[in-house]
């Protein structure tokens, strides 16, 4: 037998050659077609990324125009109603809530609204649905105002609301201040948890309407001596709440000092106040007027 041979290109016929050179083109035909094919599944992809990409960008700023838009109507009712409403309540309107954090701003005011009617009070809170706190809760809430001695700051506060919207004749005032002596006992003071004493005088600071019948104490601290800088603290300390003080009286033992400090005189019955330079008259009461 003769040995086993592989057919060459010579030995093909010219038929079968142009077969298998067609079959050749065809596969790379295929091959290149295949290319395109995963070419255009992949712009294909790219191109649904960037729809879905420009749709969300879109929807994005179809929410943040409303968001916007709604902010705007959100900041308009604000603003009509912030004089009526606080922060709080207005927060508590918009979004719906029932349990509400009341700060001492809240407090304050809801106080002042029922000073002036308890049955008024009670209406706007049951029937018309304004966030008002229960008298309870008023009451509970009174019970930690801080009364430490010193300035009396939630009282303070309380004043600042209440003559927030009244004529400047009802926030002129006068300050009258005294020295006065307390026995000298031990006491504990519950709510401070706090044991104070023994003192043998208290410093008291009274503010009281000129053209309106109100008093407020606005000070009080023991074993303490009226001095100019006190003094001078305590009516920028009032004035920063809304009122203007015109007038100060006290008498003429313990606040014997604090004339010399302040040059009081038989001719001299004014000091100017340290801020504005106006003038603030400075009078003895009625016991002590002979005395000057």
């Amino acid at each position: 037998m003769e040995p086993f041979t592989t057919l060459t290109t010579e030995n093909i016929c010219s038929s079968c050659f142009e077969t298998q050179k067609e079959n050749a083109l065809l596969l790379e035909r295929i091959r290149f077609l295949e290319k395109e094919l995963e070419k255009t599944k992949e712009e294909t992809k790219k191109n649904q990324r960037k729809r879905k990409e420009m749709k969300t960008k879109a929807q994005i700023g179809r929410i943040l125009t409303e968001n916007k838009s709604e902010e705007k109507k959100l900041s308009r009712i604000e603003e009509n109603f912030k004089n009526i409403l606080t922060a709080t309540q207005l927060n508590a309107v918009i979004e719906n809530k029932s349990k509400i954090k009341r700060t001492a701003e809240d407090i304050s005011r809801h106080l002042i609204i029922r000073s002036i009617s308890r049955r008024a009070y009670e209406y706007w809170r049951n029937q018309i649905g304004i966030p008002l706190p229960s008298a309870s809760t008023l009451k509970r809430r009174c019970s930690t105002f801080s009364c430490r001695p010193g300035m009396l700051h939630d009282v303070l506060l309380v004043m600042q609301k209440t003559f927030h919207s009244k004529p400047e004749a009802e926030r002129v005032c006068i300050l009258s201040f005294d020295e006065m002596h307390i026995d000298r006992k031990i006491c504990y003071d519950v709510s401070e948890d706090q044991i104070l004493g023994p003192f043998s005088k208290v410093q008291l600071v009274l503010a009281r309407g000129i053209m309106a019948g109100w008093k407020q104490p606005v000070f009080f601290n023991f074993d303490t001596t009226m001095t100019k800088h006190l003094l001078y603290e305590i009516i920028l300390k009032i004035e920063e709440k809304g009122l203007l003080v015109k007038t100060i009286v006290s008498d003429l033992a313990g606040s014997s000092t604090l004339w010399k400090e302040l040059q009081i005189t038989s001719k001299n019955n004014l000091i100017i106040h340290p801020l504005n330079r106006r003038k603030i008259w400075a009078f003895a009461d009625p016991p002590r007027i002979r005395i000057i």
